[in-house]
Order: C-alpha cells, then structure tokens, then sequence
C-alpha cells in the first residue's frame, strides 16, 4: 500500500469530510459507460449480478450503492426490493423478479449498521475520554479501579468503519485533551484499528504519536513507549505516511536510543497473537444447543444492547465488556451477511 499524500502543512487541523467511496464511484462509472443500458428489458437475474457486484467490503453504507442503483427505473428498483413481479421497462410483458436475497442481505445491513452506530455512541462517554492510564495493567487486574481512556478506545475501535467522519472526531487531536500518558495509551489503541479511520484522521493520530514520541524526559516514559508502538502499528498497516516517517526517523536522529526503543515496539508487536477473547459469550452453540441463524445473532445483539443501557445489574466495567463484545460481533456479522448472499447468488447459478 502506498503512503497518503500528506498535506504542505500536516500539523494544521481541518474539518474531516466523509471521503467518496469505492462503491459510488463505481456506480458513477457505470453510469457513464452505460449508455442505453437501462432503456430496455434486462433480466432480473442480470439486474441481481450488477446490484450484488455494487457491494464491497466497506462496512459503512452499502446500502446507498444499492439504492443509488434502483433510481434508475421501477422495474431495478422492484428487482433490488425484492417484489414478487417487475415491469420490464419497454413494457412488452411481465417478467419474474425479485430477488429475495438482495432484500434479506439489506434488512441485515440496515440492522447492523444502525446497532453500530447507537453502540459505538453507548460506549463512548458523552464529556470525553477519561484523564485515566492503565499503568500497563490489564483489566480483569484492575477491575476496582477506574476505566482508563484506552479501554473504551479498544471496545468502540471495532465500530470506526461504520461511523460517519464526524463522529469519529471524538478522537482527534488525542494529545491535546489528554497528557502523554494518558494520550499514549489511547493512540495506540486507536492505531490497532487504524483501517477504520479516514486518511486524514490517520494523519492527526500518526501526528500526536510523533508528537509523544520525540518529546523531551526519561526513555521509558509509558506514554512515549504506547506512542511508539502505535507508530509501528501505523507502519505495519501502510497508514504512517512518508513524511511522518520522516519525522520518526529524524527523532531517532537526534536521540538514537529511540531507534531502539522502535526496535523493542516491533517485536513487542510482532509477537502479539491478537486480542483477548471478550468476557462475554459470543453466541455460539453451547451444551448441545443448535448454533443460532444470522438473524437470529443479530436479534440478539439487539437485546444485548439494549440490556447494556437499562440493565440496573450491571457494573460500569460489565457493561463496557459487553458493549465491546457487541462491538466485536458486527463485523463479523456484516461479513457473513455478505458471504450469504453471494452464496445464494453461487446456488442459483447452480440450479
């Protein structure tokens, strides 16, 4: 993957816009190319290929490829909506249509992406993350003390590809909000899921990460060392940009104990085998019971959340362990939303 190009001033903060997807710009592609494509009958079966083909792997809105795609006719429109009969458009006969697939895999990403959203908004605290470190430790080591910034960080992190640009603002600008210790902890959480993040905000994040890193004091501060390991992150997942490597490198320049310090980060790193399995049950079979249907996943979940904001039984740290095992359940969810759909595409070609 190839680096970002990085503005003439990347310290200098700017309002984040959602960026055009690949989705939108493929529809507009075909748009163009099209021609006289939509002034006649096309199948239904071609109208379910092209709408299926509309949907990527950005989590966020693949709805909106399939609707831009219905606007062009009714006959699309009832296709993609799964009715029982489309009109073809040059109004020679009645055709079969419908693709119930299509509308099953819509109900699903509408739910989804709606439990994403109110989730990540559940987890993250409406005055901002806390002034609280972890001092290393991990939670179920800490379970009395307060919840430090990077624990909530680390439970919405798997939610950042559904959110609008804005919403993921309540991130940006992490060393200013909070000290090095603090800011350093929660940078390298959020560098962990750096693929859900837009271009500019991995800018800001890889700018405060270098901002503690080549700060002035004692090597092993904590905020230096997460501030270092989250720019291996970055590095790792081809978001750190080449001219805040640049600026990596002329820290170790001037401190050539830093360049070790990197080295320790990436072994650190290296040898991590992900994260811990989240405390909550995941929903899979369990004492003999048949495992649970997509929907039927998605249902609860739905409960889940809601149980998290109402349910008096539970601590604040139970509910953020719950909250963050939704959170880790969505995507894979999305994914095997999308998987259900091509394969019903695979067995009607087979049939």
């Amino acid at each position: 993957m190839t680096d970002e190009e990085v503005p003439a001033n990347p310290q200098k903060r700017r309002r984040i816009e959602d960026p055009p997807s690949s989705g939108q710009k493929r529809l507009r592609g075909m748009e163009r190319e099209s021609g006289n494509f939509f002034s006649g009958s096309i199948p239904p079966e071609v109208v379910e290929q092209i709408a299926a083909s509309l949907i990527t792997d950005d989590l966020r809105a693949p709805d909106r490829y399939l609707t831009a795609f219905t606007q062009a006719s009714r006959y699309i429109r009832n296709v993609v909506a799964g009715e029982p009969k489309s009109n073809p458009l040059d109004g020679s006969s009645d055709a079969e249509g419908g693709s119930p697939a299509l509308k099953r895999f819509r109900t699903r990403v509408k739910r989804l992406g709606s439990l994403a959203v109110e989730t990540f908004h559940d987890i993250i605290p409406e005055d901002g993350l806390p002034e609280q470190a972890s001092g290393d430790l991990r939670r179920d080591q800490r379970r009395h003390e307060p919840i430090a910034a990077h624990d909530f960080v680390d439970a919405a992190g798997p939610l950042l590809p559904y959110q609008k640009a804005a919403d993921k603002d309540v991130f940006g600008e992490l060393t200013f909000p909070l000290g090095d210790e603090v800011a350093g902890e929660a940078i390298n959480s959020l560098a962990r899921f750096s693929h859900g993040l837009d271009e500019d905000h991995r800018l800001l994040l890889s700018a405060d990460a270098n901002q503690i890193f080549g700060s002035g004091g004692d090597l092993n501060e904590h905020g230096r060392v997460k501030a270092a390991e989250a720019l291996v992150r970055l590095e790792r997942h081809g978001h750190l940009a080449s001219l805040d490597r640049h600026v990596m490198v002329q820290a170790v320049m001037k401190r050539p104990e830093l360049g070790r310090l990197l080295e320790e980060r990436r072994r650190v790193v290296e040898s991590e085998n992900g994260h811990a399995s989240s405390p909550v049950a995941n929903g899979q079979a369990r004492g003999g019971n048949p495992p649970l249907s997509l929907d039927e996943h998605i249902d609860r979940l739905e409960k889940q959340r809601h149980a998290a904001k109402t349910a008096l039984v539970y601590t604040e740290q139970g509910r953020l362990d719950l909250r963050q095992s939704i959170a880790e359940e969505i995507p894979k969810l999305s994914k095997d939303a999308r998987a259900d759909l091509m394969a019903s595409f695979r067995d009607d070609r087979v049939r």
